[in-house]
């Protein structure tokens, strides 16, 4: 092993592109002394990231899983957000990883056993979800945070359910507040 000291690397004029290591895995090891990286524009900037809402009410049926229609982009960094026809975030190709992911939905009064989930490939998930027994109004909104790691091409949606006897709305973008939004970003590898 060999130790190189200096206070800059740069590439040779001319070029762009500075190779740490060759063709085979390579792992960069940071001595614990090192306190902060700084400039780092690859691989820790948590993308894909998006945030999502609907903007209009929808009508959940009785007792039946519904993927919530978010319709209106906040952002949507990669352009994985599908908000006009599926409504659910795909891992593009090489983005596969641990995902935080967030979501919330507030159904109008009356709504019984309530909740919501993650849908992955189009499976209800148990990993993450939020139920809400109340019936008056402006009971806890249905809300869920978690991490989920997902391979590229795997896509993910929310599902919203309720036992009322009878259909109920979920509220959307009411007095420029965002009552059922979903968000979420790669995290790590």
């Amino acid at each position: 092993m060999s130790k190189i000291e200096t206070n800059t690397i740069d590439t040779v004029s001319g070029t762009s592109t500075l190779t740490l290591g060759d063709t085979n895995a390579t792992t960069l090891d940071f001595d614990t002394g090192i306190t902060s990286v700084t400039n780092v524009p690859f691989g820790l900037n948590n993308t894909p990231a998006w945030s999502v809402y609907n903007n209009g009410s929808q009508t959940i049926s009785n007792a039946t899983a519904t993927v919530i229609a978010f319709d209106s982009e906040r952002f949507d960094t990669d352009n994985a957000f599908d908000s006009t026809t599926n409504y659910r975030f795909t891992v593009p190709t090489g983005k596969g990883g641990k995902y935080l992911i967030s979501a919330g939905a507030r159904f109008e009064d009356g709504a019984f056993g309530k909740y919501i989930r993650v849908g992955v490939n189009g499976s209800i998930s148990n990993v993450i979800g939020n139920m809400n027994f109340g019936t008056s109004s402006y009971t806890a909104d249905n809300q869920l945070t978690g991490i989920i790691e997902l391979s590229a091409g795997d896509y993910i949606d929310i599902r919203a359910n309720q036992h009322s006897g009878s259909n109920k709305n979920l509220q959307g973008l009411t007095d420029s507040w965002y009552r059922s939004f979903f968000m979420g970003c790669r995290i790590g590898a």
